[in-house]
Order: structure tokens, then sequence, then C-alpha cells
């Protein structure tokens, strides 16, 4: 159930993000952070998953959020 839970953690985490750049104008420097299982890491489809998250959601995230 990680797996399943997780992904619910994270598109709903996105989601709020959003909602707080949109509705409240938070900076874009803005971030929420979430934890990924080792069992997660270890999904072969955890980066397709989180690139659908992204095309759902329309966020993109700074480049900045990656280091």
């Amino acid at each position: 159930m990680i797996v399943d839970l997780g992904h619910w953690v994270l598109r709903n985490a996105v989601r709020q993000l959003r909602r707080w750049q949109e509705d409240l104008k938070v900076d874009s420097d803005f971030n929420v952070r979430v934890n990924i299982s080792t069992t997660e890491l270890q999904n072969l489809d955890l980066i397709e998953h989180v690139r659908d998250i992204l095309r759902e959601t329309g966020w993109t995230p700074p480049t900045s959020s990656w280091n």
C-alpha cells in the first residue's frame, strides 16, 4: 500500500501547492517537500507517475528545486 499512498500524497501535495500559488499568490520560490520511501524509489513507474502529476496539475517545478 505504500506506493499507492505515496502517489496519493504526492498528487495532493502538488495540487495544494498549485492552489496556494493561484489563490494566495505565494512566491514561486515557495515549495513543498514530500518524503519518498525506499519502496517507492524501487518502483519503476515512479518517474512516469511524477510526470503524470506534473501534466495533470500543470505545475512546472523551478529548476532550483532539483538541486
